[in-house]
């Protein structure tokens, strides 16, 4: 298993983790971060050992190193075993590698969590299982082994996880407010901290052509973030209509895409505070291949309050149902 076979995604669900069977791997962390990896990869079958952030220890001869602290990515011992070809990890990555699931993310300082429940409720109604994870979710290191290839992972990502990406790739990457303006501290080495534009700018840089990064529209830094990748960019605004996007405008949300205008429901019945989350919904879901018809059902009044005042399911009802139809304007069909 070498670094160029995981960024080419060679090794992904079944096969990485057949990858990992008697595999010498080391997880480096403090006590708390490194115990969920250390039962992901004896659950695989690895031989594990666990370090501090501060090793010493020689870890050439691993085969695969986990840190799970910011400060660890950058140390002697971390970079040594890297230069001599040793795969390096993030937990976050662990994660990723366990299922070969399309991974839609969503960041920020604000509206993350809300704009979390409104996307699984309405990813919820287009017949893919749906796993949402991290945040108030499981970790995705918990539930991502065993989850099908047909199905969508929903995650919130820390800052602390972000921090130690190496691979990390999500379809779709929703970046709200704050993440790109409002904080400037890094993550500490306890994991905690603030999501940062230098945090998102790795993430971003993993994304391909093929891939989307929605964008607040009201963000003033959003449009030097969306410079440091290759995915197409889908904004959304929540007053005023976009050349390119999601957005409310005559009291409607609407997505403009490719020149093309379709109305997707009334904006009116909708909390003012959950616009923006809605928005990251309606968007995720048109990628993924939901009508507008389809979206608007699910946006009903009752069901927006349903979403609002309580945690949603994660995973998807009616799963195994057929697949709805794509529009014919939707990102799935003109982004990726």
């Amino acid at each position: 298993m070498t670094q160029l076979e995981l960024v080419d995604g060679v090794l992904r669900g079944e096969a990485f983790l057949a990858s990992l069977k008697d595999a010498r791997a080391t997880v480096i962390g403090l006590a708390r971060q490194t115990a969920a990896a250390a039962r992901f990869l004896d659950r695989a079958g690895a031989r594990v050992r666990v370090e501090p952030v501060g090793t010493t220890a020689k870890l050439a001869g691993e085969q695969l190193i986990v840190v799970t602290a910011p400060a660890a990515v950058a140390s002697p011992a971390v970079a040594a075993a890297r230069a001599a070809g040793v795969p390096v990890l993030g937990d976050l990555d662990l994660g990723w590698c366990a299922t070969e699931a399309d991974t839609l993310a969503v960041v920020g300082a604000r509206d993350v969590r809300a704009a979390v429940r409104f996307t699984s409720t309405v990813l919820g109604r287009q017949g893919r299982p749906v796993l949402a994870a991290g945040g108030a979710d499981p970790d995705l290191l918990t539930v991502a082994p065993g989850f099908g290839g047909d199905g969508l992972v929903l995650l919130e990502p820390a800052a602390a996880q972000l921090a130690t990406v190496q691979l990390f790739r999500p379809r779709v990457l929703a970046i709200l407010g704050g993440a790109t303006s409002d904080l400037v501290a890094l993550p500490r080495p306890d994991g905690t901290g603030a999501m940062t534009p230098e945090l998102v700018t790795r993430v971003l840089a993993h994304q391909t052509s093929r891939d989307c990064v929605v964008l607040d529209a009201d963000d003033l830094s959003a449009r030097e973030l969306a410079r440091h990748t290759r995915a197409r960019a889908l904004w959304l605004r929540t007053s005023g209509a976009l050349d390119h996007g999601v957005y409310v405008a005559r009291g409607r949300i609407a997505a403009r895409l490719n020149g093309r205008v379709e109305e997707v429901c009334p904006a009116a019945e909708l909390p003012r505070g959950v616009l923006r989350a809605t928005l990251v919904a309606v968007a995720c879901a048109l990628w993924v291949g939901m009508s507008p018809e389809r979206i608007a059902d699910v946006l009903a009044p009752d069901t927006v309050t349903r979403t609002v005042t309580r945690r949603t399911v994660t995973t998807a009802e009616g799963a195994g149902e057929a697949r709805e139809p794509a529009s014919s304007m939707t990102p799935a069909s003109s982004i990726v």
